[in-house]
This record gives structure tokens, C-alpha cells and sequence, in this order.
């Protein structure tokens, strides 16, 4: 038996995997989330899911399919809730009282429940092009201030890195399953929020206070749509390894197609929309004056690797 000071060689081969694990584990950086702003990330690890849905699921819509096999190769970070309005105005500055007596009765955004804390409520009416300064400016910040690595990046989660995240290993309708009961014990949508009334019923909730998913996460369906990275295109059904839609627009059938994709569903919207399949679409300008405003839009953040 050939031995190196006593061990085994087939031991030392073994230390020697383990030391470069450990050694490599050490090196991965990670980001540290910003203490002031309460910002808390779940770190989501590398996997392979079947996005969409297949053609038998309730409420499906054809734009949910084909179903594609996915792989995320790179571990991320994503936000637990929907970035707040105390977040946002932190980094993007003072934005409009979200109970203002002009925006209630457009049913922009709700009259905050008796005692609420309003800043807890998710932003909303912020465009595509305003999620991604907010990203990029708490970036800067947060590298300047030595919290997160040059190698890493605040950033909207891609379409595929969303529906991962959301479904948390489940292949059903929502994170529960397909029991349309058991989505009131985790989404705020137009039968948990009320009846439907554009002048004083409550209908957007504050952050996290429903059922998380199995990975920790909350609202990921429900309460506001959530914009992410990709420009809409069709799914191309078989095998892929981290997509994240086109590089722009698609012109389909003489069309432009200049849309980003939201997911998720909202308060407004009906148990057709709020499943992890679900998809849908705007402008990237959706949600500011010059797009149709309804206090159903924000997002979430996600830190991902530079590459």
C-alpha cells in the first residue's frame, strides 16, 4: 500500500476534494443585506424545474407553454418581500402618499387598514425602467459601503429565476398545490382583498403577512405583479440553461412585441392569474403617468453574479 506520512493515498485524494470544497466555498462571495433598510435576501441555490404549465392545468393560458425544462446554473439571492414604499423612497426618494384622496378614487392604491404602517406596503406604480435605477443605484450604494462584492449585482430576477423561486420545488398551480382554497392561505387577490371597489375598501396589503413558500419567500403570488428582467417571447419548449429572453423586442407577425414580463398576479386579479405559471405582459413605461396607472405593479429585488 502506497502511504504519504501514514494516510492512505486514497485518503489523501479524498482530503485534497474536500480542501478544494471548502476552499471554494470560502471564495464564493456573498452579499450582505443593507441593515438600515431591512432588506432580507433567501439565497436560492442552482437547480433544473419545468417552467410553464402542461396543457391539462386549470385556468392555463397558451403563452404558458410549451413546457421547458430549465437550468439555473448560478446560485442567487432574491428579496423575501416585494420591495416596501420606506425601501424604495430610501433609495429613489419621496414618492406620492399611496392614500391620497385623487388616487383612491382611481383605486391606484388603497387606504392604509386602521393602524397600519403605510411604508410596509409594497411600492407600486413604478415602471420597468424604475425598478432597474432603484437596482442599480442600491448597488452602487451597497458596494460603496462594502456589503456587496464587485462579482455580484442588485438586479430583477429573470422570468425563469422567478418562476424557480416561486414554485420552490412544487410542480402545481400555486406553492400548496391545486386546492384553489388553500391559495387564500398564501395570496392576496380580488376574493381575499374584498369585494372589488375603487374608493375605500383596502385592497393592497402590507408585505409578508401570508404564508411563505417552502423557500421562505412571501407574495410571491398576489398582492402586486412583479416586474423581471426578460422581454416577452414565447417559450421554446425542450432544454435550456439560463435564459433570460431576448436581447430586445420581438417583432412577431409584423409587430413589435415591446413588452416586459410581470408575474405573479395582484389584488385586482382572479385565481386565473395568481399561479406560478401565470404570465403577464406591459410596456416597459406601464405604471408611471405616462402608462395606465392601477397600483397593481412593483417588484422584487435579486443579487445575482456578473457575468
Amino acid at each position: 500500500m502506497n502511504r504519504n506520512h501514514g494516510i492512505p493515498r486514497c485518503c489523501l485524494a479524498a482530503l485534497a476534494g474536500l480542501t478544494a470544497t471548502v476552499a471554494l466555498a470560502a471564495a464564493r462571495p456573498e452579499p450582505a443585506a443593507p441593515p438600515d433598510l431591512q432588506i432580507e435576501l433567501i439565497p436560492i441555490k442552482a437547480g433544473v424545474f419545468m417552467m410553464g404549465s402542461p396543457s391539462n392545468e386549470l385556468y392555463r393560458s397558451a403563452e404558458e407553454g410549451p413546457v421547458t425544462r430549465v437550468t439555473i446554473t448560478r446560485d442567487f439571492w432574491l428579496g423575501k418581500h416585494e420591495v416596501t414604499r420606506a425601501q424604495y423612497e430610501a433609495i429613489m426618494g419621496p414618492t406620492p402618499d399611496p392614500d391620497a384622496k385623487n388616487k383612491e378614487k382611481r383605486g391606484v392604491a388603497p387606504k392604509p387598514e386602521p393602524g397600519a404602517d403605510k411604508f410596509r406596503y409594497p411600492i407600486v406604480n413604478v415602471s420597468w425602467d424604475q425598478a432597474m435605477e432603484f437596482c442599480a443605484k442600491l448597488t452602487d450604494r451597497e458596494r460603496a459601503a462594502g456589503r456587496l462584492p464587485a462579482a455580484l449585482k442588485y438586479t430583477l430576477p429573470t422570468e425563469a429565476q422567478w418562476e424557480y423561486a416561486c414554485r420552490a420545488g412544487a410542480t402545481t398551480r400555486h406553492y400548496l398545490g391545486d386546492n384553489d382554497e388553500d391559495l387564500e392561505k398564501i395570496a392576496w387577490f380580488v376574493k381575499t382583498t374584498g369585494p372589488f371597489n375603487r374608493s375605500d375598501i383596502p385592497v393592497l396589503h402590507q408585505v409578508g403577512r401570508k404564508k411563505p413558500n417552502a423557500w421562505g419567500l412571501h407574495d410571491m403570488l398576489g398582492n402586486v405583479r412583479e416586474w423581471v428582467l426578460d422581454w416577452y417571447s414565447p417559450y421554446p419548449g425542450g432544454e435550456v440553461t439560463d435564459p433570460a429572453g431576448p436581447d430586445q423586442p420581438l417583432t412577431l407577425n409584423k409587430r413589435e412585441r415591446r413588452f416586459k414580463i410581470m408575474r405573479g398576479g395582484a389584488w385586482i386579479d382572479s385565481k386565473r392569474a395568481v399561479r406560478c405559471a401565470a404570465r403577464n405582459w406591459a410596456a416597459p413605461e406601464y405604471g408611471t403617468p405616462a402608462g395606465f396607472q392601477e397600483g397593481t405593479v412593483g417588484f422584487r429585488v435579486a443579487v445575482t453574479a456578473i457575468h
